[in-house]
Order: C-alpha cells, then sequence, then structure tokens
C-alpha cells in the first residue's frame, strides 16, 4: 500500500504543476495580446497627433495668409481716400480755369471781330500790288531760262574733264609697313582714287571693296582677312557654338559684310582631330556590384579612365603654354599638382599646372584617372596604381620651347584634396583616431569623454612633423594612428599636401559659428524658458523630451488599464452581490480566491497578472486580491513574503471595498498622468517647431536675410556650399547677421572670431606672400585661435581648426601662398564633368560616351592654354 499512496501523491503533483503551467502559457499569450493592441493604439494616437499638428500649421498659415490680405485692403482703402481727395481739389481747379478760359473767349471775339476789318482792308491793297508785280514775273522769267541753259553747258564741260583726268591717273607708289605714316597715307589716297576712277558709284564702290578683302594677295598665300583654322576653332568652342549656330553665323557675316571671314568646317574638324588625345588614354569597362532597377543585387558595367604617358601629357601642355607666353615664374622648377577628389559618382584623378596665371581654374585642370566609385585606399591602388607610379617617377621634365630648343626643367609635386582623400594617400585611420592630423603626430581627441576643448588646447605646443619615411616605420607597428601594413600611395612629403582652404573655411563655419547662430535664434524663438542657448544643447534637450514624452504615455496607458480593470471589478461585485448566478467561472481557470472575478474583467489585462502566496503557497490574481495600479502590484511582487486574503483572513467585502478605493485613487492617477503628458507634449512640439521649422520671427528675418545675399540653405539640401560660405563671412554680412541676434556679450564674441576667419578666408587665394605679409598673417591667425578659445571654450579642437592653427604658417613661410592652388577648381571640375555625361548620354557604348568626355576635355585644356580664359 506504501507504493501505491507515493505514486499517487506524486502524480497530484504532477497533475498541479502541468495545470500551473497551462495557466502560466494561457496568461502569456494574453499578455502578448493585450501589448499588440498597446502597440497598435499607441500608433493611432501618434497617427493622430502627427494630422492635429499639421491641421494647426495650415490654420496658422491661413491666419497669417488673412491678416496679411487684411493689411493690403487696408491699405488699399487708404490709398483710395486720397485719391478722392485729390480728384476733388482738381475739380475745384478745373472750375477756376473754365471761368478764366470764358473770360479769354470774349476777348478773342472782340479781337476776331477788329481782325476781319483789317483782313479786308489788306485784300484790297494786295490785288493793287498784284497788278504791279505781273510786268516783273515775265521779265524774271526769261533771265531764270538763260541760266538754265549756261548750266548744261557747264556739267558737259566738267564730264570732259573728269575722263580726262582718269586717263591720266599715275600707278601707286610702293607701299611698306615699315613707311611712314605721312607715306602710307598717301598711298592709300592713291590706291582710294585709282578704285574709285573705276567704280563712279558708292554701291560699286563698296563691291569693290568686298571683292578685293576677299580676294588673296598672292598665289597660294593664306587668305589676309580670313581667320585661320585654330582661331575659328578657338572662337566656336569658346562661344560653345553648335553646328547649326556656327552656319548661321558665317551666312550673316556673307550677307553683311560679303564675304565669309572663317574657316571651313573641314578644317575645323582638322583641328579637332589634331587635338584628340585619346589616344594617350586607355579606357575599361569595369564590372560594379550595385542594386538593380528591381531591389536586386546585381552588377553593371562602368567606365575607368587611366593615362598612359604622364610626362607626354605634361610636356606638350608646357609647350603651349610657352609658345603663348603664358608661363609664369619659370626660371629651374616648374610646380604641378596632383588633385583628386569624388563627385556624383566618379573618383576623378588631375594634374594642374600652378605656373600660369589662373592656377585654380577647372580648364587648367587635366584628367588623368576616372573610376565610379569611392576615393578611398582600396579603390584609388586598384584603378590608379599605374598613373600613380607614373607620378613619383616624374623627376624632371623636357619639352620645346618657342625658341624652338629643347629645355629640361626640374617639377616640384603638391598633392591636393579633401582630408579624406589625404588620409587614404598617406594610410591613414583618420579624423576619428587618436592621432588625427595627416602632417604631424600630435596626440588629442576631438570626440568622447577624453577630448581636448578649446579653453585647454595650446596651439603654441610644437609637434613632430610626418614624412613619408615615418609613415613607412609607421605601417609596420601601426602607431601614430597609420594602418599597418600599408603602403603610401603619392611619394609628396605631408609638408607638401595643400591645407585645403575651402574645406577648411567650410568645416570651421560649420562646426563653430553655424550650430552658435542657429541656437541663438532658436533660444530668441523659443515661447517656453529654457537654459539651452546651444544648438548642441537644443538638440540633447530634444532627446531628452521625446523620452520622457514616451515614458510618459507608457505610464497614462498603464494608469488607464488598471483604471479601466478597476472600474469592472467594481460593477462585478455590486453585479455577483445582487446575483450570485451571474458570476462567470469559464473561459479562464479561476484562482484561489474566495470570489475570483477574472472572466469578468476586460481582454486587455495581462497574462502573467498572478501572485503566489508565501504561505500557503497558493497562486491568485492581482484583481482578485484587490491590486490594481502598476506601483500596487511591482510592490507586492517585490516583497519578501506576502500572504493571500485566505491566510490573512480578509472578507470579500474588505476586498471590495479595497477596489473602490483603489478606482478612486487611479482615476486621479490617471487625470494628473494625462496633463503631464500633455505638457511634455506640447514642450516637445514647441521645441520641435523651432529646431526644424521656419515658424519663429528671428527664424524667418535669419533666413530672408540669407536668402537675398543668395545663401538660402534649402539649395544644397541643408547645408551651404564654398560660395556661400564666403558671401556670409563677408564682414559686412557678418554684422547684419548679428544684428538680428541679441547683443550679448558671448554673440560679440563669436561675431569677433567670425570676422578674424573672414581675414583668414581672404588670404587663401592665388597670391604670393612676402615674409613680412606672412607675419601679418601670423598676427591674424593667433588672434583668431585666442578669440576661438574666448568664445567657444566647451567645444573640442577638430583636425581643420589643427590643421589651421599648428601647419598653415609653416606651410606659408614654405610655399610663400596658401591657395595658389587649391580644391576649388576640382569642385568646379565636377560640374563640368557632369554637364558633359548629360550631353553625351544618349550614347549608348560607355567606351564611345567616355572617349567624347575626354575629347571635350582636352579642348578645355588646349583653349586655357592659348590663352582664350586667361583675361
Amino acid at each position: 500500500m506504501a507504493p501505491t499512496k507515493k505514486s499517487a501523491k506524486i502524480a497530484q503533483k504532477n497533475l498541479k504543476i502541468n495545470s500551473t503551467g497551462e495557466k502560466w502559457k494561457l496568461r502569456y499569450k494574453e499578455e502578448n495580446k493585450k501589448r499588440s493592441e498597446v502597440r497598435e493604439n499607441l500608433d493611432k494616437t501618434q497617427i493622430e497627433l502627427r494630422e492635429a499638428v499639421k491641421k494647426l500649421e495650415t490654420e496658422q498659415e491661413l491666419r497669417v495668409s488673412l491678416s496679411q490680405k487684411v493689411t493690403t485692403c487696408e491699405l488699399q482703402m487708404k490709398t483710395l481716400s486720397r485719391r478722392v481727395a485729390d480728384s476733388e481739389a482738381t475739380s475745384k481747379d478745373l472750375a477756376d480755369k473754365l471761368n478764366s478760359v470764358h473770360i479769354k473767349l470774349v476777348d478773342t471775339e472782340n479781337q476776331l471781330h477788329l481782325a476781319k476789318n483789317e483782313l479786308e482792308q489788306l485784300k484790297s491793297l494786295k490785288l493793287l500790288r498784284s497788278l504791279s508785280s505781273e510786268h516783273n514775273i515775265s521779265q524774271e522769267q526769261t533771265q531764270i531760262n538763260n541760266l538754265l541753259e549756261k548750266n548744261k553747258n557747264l556739267e558737259k564741260a566738267l564730264e570732259e574733264k573728269e575722263t580726262g583726268a582718269s586717263q591720266t591717273v599715275q600707278p601707286m607708289n610702293r607701299f611698306s609697313y615699315a613707311q611712314s605714316h605721312y607715306i602710307q597715307t598717301r598711298a592709300v589716297q592713291q590706291a582710294v582714287s585709282y578704285m574709285k576712277s573705276g567704280a563712279l558709284t558708292s554701291i560699286d564702290y563698296n563691291h569693290l571693296l568686298r571683292r578685293v578683302v576677299d580676294y588673296p594677295a598672292f598665289p597660294g598665300s593664306p587668305h589676309s582677312f580670313r581667320l585661320s583654322a585654330e582661331s575659328t576653332f578657338i572662337i566656336r568652342s569658346s562661344l560653345h557654338l553648335s553646328d547649326a549656330d556656327f552656319k548661321k553665323m558665317k551666312k550673316v557675316f556673307v550677307d553683311e559684310v560679303g564675304y565669309d571671314p572663317f574657316a571651313s568646317r573641314q578644317a575645323i574638324g582638322e583641328v579637332r582631330k589634331h587635338l584628340d588625345k585619346s589616344e594617350n588614354y586607355e579606357i575599361e569597362i569595369v564590372k560594379k556590384p550595385r542594386k538593380l532597377d528591381n531591389g536586386s543585387d546585381g552588377e553593371v558595367d562602368t567606365i575607368c579612365i587611366t593615362i598612359k604617358n604622364l610626362e607626354k601629357a605634361i610636356a606638350q601642355r608646357l609647350e603651349v603654354l610657352d609658345q603663348n607666353d603664358l608661363l609664369l615664374d619659370v626660371e629651374d622648377k616648374v610646380t604641378v599638382c596632383l588633385l583628386a577628389d569624388k563627385g556624383s559618382d566618379e573618383a576623378k584623378l588631375c594634374v594642374s599646372i600652378e605656373n600660369v596665371a589662373k592656377p585654380n581654374s577647372p580648364n587648367n585642370l587635366m584628367l588623368v584617372g576616372v573610376y565610379e566609385g569611392a576615393d578611398d585606399a582600396a579603390n584609388m591602388s586598384e584603378h590608379w596604381s599605374g598613373v600613380l607610379k607614373s607620378w613619383d617617377h616624374l623627376k624632371v621634365v623636357k619639352y620645346r620651347s618657342k625658341t624652338g630648343d629643347f629645355v629640361e626643367k626640374r617639377l616640384e609635386k603638391k598633392l591636393i584634396g579633401d582630408l579624406k582623400f589625404l588620409y587614404a594617400v598617406y594610410g591613414h585611420k583618420g579624423a576619428a583616431s587618436s592621432h588625427p592630423c595627416h602632417v604631424c603626430t600630435l596626440l588629442w581627441c576631438y570626440r568622447g569623454s577624453k577630448m581636448l576643448m578649446l579653453k585647454d588646447a595650446d596651439f603654441s605646443t610644437p609637434s613632430q612633423i610626418r614624412t613619408l619615411t615615418k609613415y613607412q616605420e609607421d605601417a609596420i607597428t601601426g602607431r601614430n594612428s597609420v594602418y599597418k601594413d600599408s603602403k603610401v600611395l603619392c611619394a609628396v612629403e605631408p609638408i607638401n599636401a595643400v591645407l585645403p582652404t575651402i574645406h577648411i573655411t567650410m568645416g570651421l563655419f560649420g562646426k563653430y559659428f553655424q550650430p552658435h547662430i542657429n541656437g541663438q535664434v532658436n533660444f530668441m524663438d523659443r515661447k517656453d524658458p529654457s537654459e539651452a542657448k546651444t544648438l548642441k544643447d537644443q538638440k540633447k534637450e530634444f532627446s531628452r523630451l521625446k523620452e520622457k514624452e514616451a515614458e510618459a504615455m507608457k505610464n497614462f496607458d498603464e494608469l488607464q488599464l488598471a483604471e479601466e480593470e478597476a472600474l469592472c471589478a467594481c460593477r462585478t461585485y455590486r453585479i455577483i452581490k445582487s446575483n450570485p448566478i451571474m458570476h462567470l467561472t469559464h473561459p479562464q481557470p479561476l484562482c484561489e480566491s474566495n470570489l475570483c472575478i477574472i472572466n469578468h474583467l476586460g481582454s486587455r489585462r495581462s497574462t502573467d497578472d498572478w501572485i503566489r502566496c508565501d504561505q500557503c503557497q497558493k497562486y491568485f490574481h492581482f484583481s482578485c486580491s484587490g491590486l490594481f495600479s502598476p506601483e500596487e502590484k511591482v510592490t507586492a511582487a517585490q516583497l519578501k513574503f506576502w500572504s493571500c486574503e485566505i491566510c490573512n483572513k480578509t472578507s470579500t467585502s474588505q476586498i471590495e471595498a479595497a477596489t473602490y478605493v483603489s478606482y478612486s485613487n487611479l482615476t486621479v492617477a490617471v487625470q494628473n498622468s494625462f496633463a503631464k503628458y500633455t505638457a511634455l507634449s506640447q514642450k516637445r512640439s514647441n521645441l520641435e517647431s523651432v529646431l526644424f521649422g521656419c515658424t519663429g520671427k528671428t527664424r524667418r528675418e535669419l533666413e530672408s536675410f540669407l536668402a537675398r545675399i543668395g545663401c538660402d540653405v534649402r539649395t544644397w539640401y541643408g547645408t551651404y556650399g564654398g560660395n556661400q560660405v564666403r558671401r556670409i563671412l563677408r564682414p559686412e554680412n557678418i554684422d547684419s547677421i548679428f544684428d538680428i541676434l541679441s547683443k550679448t556679450p558671448e554673440n560679440l564674441r563669436v561675431k569677433d572670431a567670425m570676422n578674424s576667419l573672414s581675414m583668414i578666408m581672404t588670404k587663401s587665394g592665388k597670391q604670393r606672400y612676402s615674409d613680412s605679409e606672412i607675419d601679418d598673417i601670423e598676427i591674424v591667425v593667433d588672434q583668431f585661435l585666442t578669440q576661438m578659445k574666448s568664445a567657444f571654450p566647451k567645444e573640442s579642437v577638430t583636425p581643420k581648426l589643427h590643421l589651421l592653427g599648428h601647419h598653415l604658417i609653416p606651410f606659408m613661410r614654405q610655399h610663400h601662398s596658401w591657395g595658389r592652388t587649391s580644391e576649388q577648381g576640382m569642385e568646379h571640375l565636377h560640374s563640368q564633368y557632369n554637364i558633359l555625361k548629360n550631353t553625351f548620354k544618349t550614347v549608348k557604348s560607355l567606351k564611345l560616351r567616355a572617349n567624347l568626355i575626354l575629347q571635350e576635355l582636352t579642348i578645355h585644356n588646349w583653349l586655357f592654354d592659348n590663352g582664350v580664359w586667361t583675361d
């Protein structure tokens, strides 16, 4: 019997465990359903809130437009009233004038009557005189006839003299361009008189002149008044004339001048063929992975262009420049620059010649490499390794000078590009590394908890300058933020890598000054009190408000659900008290409470809403124990010892009374939670409209001014371009911007620093500076750094500010210029390349399309080397 009792107890225990497990599973499923419903309700409320915000914005716009219309109507009423008053005054003046005119009419009638009498007397006198003059007229007529006969005789005599003179014209004397002006003038008069002797009328004379001009000077010699094929090609290319436009131009000259001064189209075609340098380029089709239009992964054909003989291309350009006397400061060396950047889809590699009048012109950039992809170290070493090796091997260049002799010049090489390109060339880890500078090995961080703030920065700290040898040594160990086992792609010393003028100016403005201006504008437009004055603090506050709003929404939903549950429990107790038969025992399993009301509650309750008594080890629902609020449930669940109503001998009526009290408390808590959520939502919405909208008065005033000077931020998708930053940094525009902001000591410090940056920006052109001028620039840079530390003490030191503070003056002392050649021309070249891509997009063959683009860019180089775009 003993084993039987033991097995029965084990079976009973397993049965209880299975039943509790099923209960927990059911509770878990119900909890999942409840959470999904809560999420759906939350999404719906968010959509309704967004729609309400949109409606509110539209109503505000309508109110603004109505107020504007009312003001315009008032102005129109005022103008109409003024016009009425003016018309009344003019009517009075007209009446006075009519009276005076009437008086004058009476006087004129009297004068007319007297004049009639005088006319009658004059007529009688004229009749008498006409009778006496008839005799005199007959005598004069006979005299006129005699004079006419004499004139005819004189004209005949003049014609005879002219014909005789034409037969006696002497031949023209010898004419030379070296003769004096007087002798040349006499020869011209002889030629003119000779031509007039044959062409007697002006029409014949002009026609003769056109035929003479159109006639070659000597057989086989070039036409004196017709442009050469190269000159015609220069005119057509520089004016961007199509074939049809050029035909019209030739026809206009023929019709108006009488001859065509331009070379034939066949001759122009020969010039284009002569300028074609496509045989010096290698064009390949490269497969690139890309997302297709249908969303699937695939490969597409792309173009890769590389130059074959870099030295030959540079020598040809130097030869043309020298022939046109456009090479400057060429004594023993020529400065060439290697530029690279990614624009649109293509990364481009170019070579420019610095010894010209406009080195930053995009037409001075000779394309030597193109591929589609990012300008990182892997792609550049894959596609441009041959070009970069040719660049490294260049030491001297040999070309034919204008005297016909070959000259040899030493090459001074520079590297130009943005910081990303420079990091990739030297194998540097980038701006986020512990040694962010590519020129020196100074250790600092500009992000994170260890970032170097401006108030702690010392720009006079000496640093170890990197060299190509140092980069190779660091690549072995991976020190000083150099990638381990990396290779330098281009053998140009880091000190000869030009500090990017545009990117430094734009970076400093975008990092320090633009956020400060926007933060001040937002602070002035905010309606609620806040200590967040900077844009960074305002964005942090916006993130905190969003988190608090979501937490308040979650708390409100939980309290609202608990209130509904408590209300259902109160109604259930009343129903069961009046009619016990109404007690529901299905479908949910009942707990061990004296009166389980779980089947009377809503379906939104949680499935794991259970608690176990630590004394009797039985399970109870929170609701059946009189616990409804989230705080009560958490407190009960965290107790080390919780006893149920049975163990505590609590009656059902006591639990019912506790339920009523809990419901009343939850009603008040729901109202308070909703008020808190509404206040947070309103505060978040106001800050969001200030940060991301144009609702504030100060914001509208600032954007209106920026639009007037051509610096509308919407033009470049929320950012400013290089030319826009240059306009903003003009002193008069800086004054106008800070006139809009409040006059605080902080704003005055920022304004002084911005004016100093404006002065530094003016030194980033193509000018050359002497040592004394560089000393003056150094004073301005030191002043700017001091002002930056005072204006932005808690901001970090960025790599661009480090380059300006530590390396600008040493670079200028070595090269006596900052932006003699900069990345500005490369940015413009992207635009030219995109225009050519759009022009030839109908050409299906990728190689032919690339060949056509190369031809146009080569023509741009040739026109620049001939001085077409140097004025």
